[in-house]
């Protein structure tokens, strides 16, 4: 199986607002799933956290 993946990247802030949760809940309807969270600092404080997404890739014809 073959797979394709997606990145996308959440202001740390969001978590707390609930955007992680719907960025999650619109990517999961279009078929990702969410492989891992990575939280990423800039000057030694948490900024942003990358989320990388999978599906399966469609068939080639």
């Amino acid at each position: 199986m073959r797979w394709e993946y997606r990145r996308a990247v959440i202001e740390s802030v969001g978590f707390t607002r609930g955007e992680a949760d719907a960025e999650m809940d619109r990517l999961g309807k279009e078929g990702w799933e969410l492989t891992v969270a990575v939280p990423r600092d800039k000057h030694g404080y948490q900024h942003e956290v990358c989320l990388i997404f999978k599906r399966p890739a469609p068939e080639a014809s």
